[in-house]
């Protein structure tokens, strides 16, 4: 027999006492790992950020126009992050691919800042900040995981409320007010071990100001098939996609026409062409950088040359070739500010294509080569650039 009371925790009065008689005991019971909160999922602390959870229906890998997509989530989506055995119920999560996701449904997303730990619960030493991340888009927020292998985990969640309006200061003038060398040797410090966790850092922010909303208990048949974690990211909250609420407020947005997801995974192609919408001319003008991660073999590539960038005013189109198999993060910079990025799993690369030419000095945003798209131009043969502008249009011939 087990005597049950329910308000014995200080602060609450006991309501009722419950006997439980077990007359045949499960002793293959599998125990649940421990929750530092009354519940699992969602309860009125995410209701008090304004966090509306998504129920997590089975989703599937379709096209832009997907019926269902504008149905469930009210825009259009590329669907390419394939979830189709994700069931939830309540705070349980049952991850049958070894994929789990978590969606919220904010008003305001930009001003939530969120941390989050996923554990293992049967290796509860195992690090596993690679196999999370999360981005926003639009309304919604999405927490990503791909989980190595079979058991539990929990998820545990926390979040802040920021002043979208405040601008960050910069290092320069944090050090110009003259800090105490005991002071600023801390602050390093922190700064190093922020670099090493997540990839990046923000020296405005503390674990001290978030506080707990949410916990997930997540249950998996089999690990994730591909082991391929996320490749790392450039700030200590895992997020990806569109970053620009992490800098300056008055920084250039990118809104995606084509590709809505931030994370697409898998990519079952060796090509992508993605085109967005700035909202204002950037200053410094935008760059394309991407990188290659191949976790088995810990490859790291610079894969820069295999993306080229056109712009058109406020319309940026990107063609990227994925020469390789492997996760690749690609990143729209403003000068040294990252402004939007994108994560591609590529599982079927095109090993035919060529890096895009390399641009000089003096190439300019409106030219473009006209009869090849790839670095390597054959012989004996002629080749146009065109070069677009408001005053003219005009052909340049090259041999």
């Amino acid at each position: 027999m087990t005597c049950v009371q329910i308000g014995s925790i200080e602060g609450f009065t006991s309501v009722c006492d419950y006997s439980i008689y077990c007359h045949k005991p499960n002793f293959r019971f599998d125990p649940n790992p421990e929750n530092s909160r009354s519940e699992w999922g969602a309860g009125a602390d995410t209701t008090r950020y304004g966090l509306d959870t998504v129920k997590q229906n089975a989703t599937h890998a379709c096209s832009d126009a997907c019926p269902v997509r504008r149905q469930t989530y009210g825009y259009l989506s590329n669907c390419r992050t394939s979830l189709d055995t994700v069931k939830q119920d309540g705070g349980i999560i049952y991850a049958e691919d070894g994929r789990a996701i978590v969606a919220f449904r904010s008003n305001d997303p930009k001003r939530i800042r969120f941390r989050y730990f996923l554990k293992s619960f049967e290796e509860p030493n195992e690090d596993l900040r690679e196999c999370i991340c999360h981005y926003k888009s639009g309304e919604l927020i999405y927490f990503l995981m791909k989980l190595p292998h079979k058991g539990k985990y929990t998820l545990e969640m926390y979040a802040k409320v920021v002043d979208r309006g405040r601008k960050k200061k910069r290092g320069n003038q944090r050090q110009k007010k003259g800090k105490s060398k005991e002071k600023d040797k801390k602050k390093e410090k922190n700064q190093k071990n922020s670099k090493e966790t997540k990839g990046g850092d923000d020296e405005d922010d503390g674990d001290e100001t978030y506080e707990s909303i949410c916990n997930y208990l997540i249950k998996s048949d089999v690990g994730c098939s591909d082991l391929a974690p996320y490749p790392p990211l450039n700030n200590v909250y895992g997020q990806t996609g569109d970053v620009t609420e992490l800098n300056d407020a008055d920084d250039v947005c990118l809104q995606p026409d084509t590709h809505t997801e931030a994370v697409i995974d898998p990519y079952e192609s060796g090509r992508m062409t993605v085109v967005m919408q700035a909202s204002r001319a950037p200053d410094p003008e935008l760059r394309a950088e991407m990188t290659r991660y191949y976790h088995r073999d810990g490859e790291e590539e610079d894969c820069t040359e295999y993306a080229l960038m056109r712009r058109e005013d406020l319309t940026y189109t990107l063609d990227l070739i994925f020469p390789k198999v492997g996760f690749y993060k690609l990143s729209l910079l403003s000068g040294d500010q990252l402004v939007h990025q994108y994560l591609v799993n590529v599982i079927e690369p095109d090993t035919t294509g060529g890096p895009y030419p390399t641009t000089a000095r003096g190439w300019r945003s409106d030219y473009e080569l006209r009869g090849t798209k790839t670095g390597n131009l054959e012989a004996d043969r002629k080749y146009l650039i065109q070069a677009s502008d408001v005053s003219s249009l005009r052909i340049l011939e090259i041999i």
